[in-house]
């Protein structure tokens, strides 16, 4: 399925883009299910928190995390500072249970808002052959106009 997300904004004639990179050995994991999930905690809320504050002090427009990079219980706080900022963030991935298994999926904040888009070709090392292992394809894609 793909949603249509018209955004009812003028196009910018630039675009500030702050990419950010994380030392996935710095932080706690957990598995469950053969999958690997990024640990809520201080070390993570931390490094969000510095990387958000140099978005800000360089008028970033857009900011990229990395696939798995920010835990789901991160995100409302980076809405607050998305909508504060009027900024667009790419918050990577996290696995998210749904009904039909967990399922990658991305959080995409604009101006406050989240969108969430789902990664529809796993990749082999998220897949299982056993049954209730893994991921499955997502269903949904978001085009913004």
């Amino acid at each position: 399925m793909i949603e249509i997300i018209n955004l009812e904004q003028e196009k910018q004639t630039s675009c500030r883009a702050m990419i950010c990179q994380l030392d996935s050995q710095d932080f706690d994991w957990s598995n469950d299910c053969g999958l690997s999930f990024l640990s809520t905690n201080d070390k993570i809320s931390i490094k969000v928190k510095e990387f958000l504050k140099i978005a800000k002090h360089n008028s970033v427009d857009l900011i990229i995390f990395p696939e798995l990079a920010i835990p789901e219980k991160l995100i409302g706080s980076i809405q607050e500072w998305s909508r504060e900022q009027e900024s667009i963030v790419i918050c990577g991935s996290h696995y998210y249970r749904s009904k039909e298994g967990f399922i990658s999926r991305c959080p995409v904040i604009i101006k406050g808002n989240v969108y969430f888009t789902e990664k529809m070709f796993p990749s082999p090392l998220e897949k299982s052959p056993i049954l209730g292992e893994g991921i499955v394809s997502g269903a949904k894609v978001l085009k913004f106009t």
